[in-house]
C-alpha cells in the first residue's frame, strides 16, 4: 500500500489537504462530492502531484492518490475508488447507508424509518471510511467526519429507532486509545452536549444494556 511521504505538502486553495488527514483525525475529512466520480479524484491527484514541484521534493502519483484518499477519510486509493463505484450503483447498500447517515445526523426520522424498513441490515453496516462507524455511532456527533458532526435535537428518538431495529449497543468504534462504543462517543461529545441531548442519550444507551467501561 502506498504511504504518504512528508515531501508531499498540503496545498493552498481548493486542494488544501490538512496533514492531520493522513492519520485518524476525522475532523479534517472532506465531504465526498456528489456525484462522486473516479475521474474527479484522479484529476485531483494529478493536480496535487503537479503542484509538488519544489526542488528536492519527491512525490509519486501513488503518494498523491493516497493523500487524496485520506483527505476524504479513506484508508487507501483503492478504498476511495471502491466507494465511488458502489455509491453510484442504484439502491446499493453503500448508497442506502450514506443516505441513512445523512438522515441520522439531520434528525430526519421519517427518511431513516423508511430506509430501515426497506433494508433492516443497515443498522449492522459500517462506514467505508477509516473510522468504520455504524449508524448508532453517528448519533453521537463525535468521532466521524467533521462535516457530519451533528447531534440533532431528536437524537434520543433516532437512537431508540436504531436500537429497536437491532443496532448493537456496544459495537466497537476504533478510538485513538482503543475501542470505544456509542456510550463513550456520546459521553465525550461536544455536539451532544451543546444540543442538550447528552444525558438523555447516555441514559437511553445504558437502558439498552450498554456497558459502562469508560476509563476515567
Amino acid at each position: 500500500m502506498a504511504r504518504f511521504k512528508k515531501t508531499c505538502r498540503p496545498l493552498p486553495g481548493r486542494l488544501t489537504l490538512n496533514i492531520k488527514c493522513m492519520t485518524m483525525d476525522t475532523t479534517s475529512m472532506l465531504p465526498v462530492p456528489a456525484p462522486s466520480l473516479t475521474e474527479q479524484f484522479e484529476k485531483q491527484a494529478r493536480e496535487y502531484l503537479r503542484l509538488q514541484r519544489e526542488p528536492g521534493e519527491k512525490c509519486s502519483l501513488a503518494d498523491a492518490q493516497f493523500a487524496i484518499a485520506r483527505s476524504y477519510g479513506f484508508g487507501s486509493w483503492a478504498k476511495l475508488t471502491e466507494f465511488t463505484v458502489r455509491i453510484n450503483r442504484p439502491y446499493s447498500e453503500v448508497m442506502q447507508f450514506e443516505s441513512a447517515v445523512n438522515a441520522v445526523v439531520t434528525g430526519d426520522i421519517a427518511t431513516l424509518t423508511a430506509l430501515l424498513r426497506g433494508n433492516p441490515e443497515l443498522v449492522h453496516l459500517r462506514s467505508m471510511r477509516m473510522h468504520h462507524a455504524s449508524l448508532l455511532h453517528y448519533v453521537s456527533g463525535n468521532g466521524v467526519e467533521g462535516y457530519r458532526r451533528q447531534s440533532p435535537a431528536n437524537a434520543v428518538a433516532i437512537a431508540r429507532l436504531l436500537l429497536d431495529a437491532g443496532a448493537e449497543v456496544d459495537a466497537p468504534y476504533p478510538g485513538p486509545d482503543g475501542d470505544m462504543t456509542a456510550l463513550g462517543l456520546v459521553a465525550t461529545s461536544i455536539q451532544a452536549q451543546r444540543t442538550g441531548v447528552q444525558h438523555a442519550l447516555i441514559e437511553t444507551l445504558l437502558n439498552a444494556g450498554a456497558r459502562n467501561n469508560m476509563k476515567m
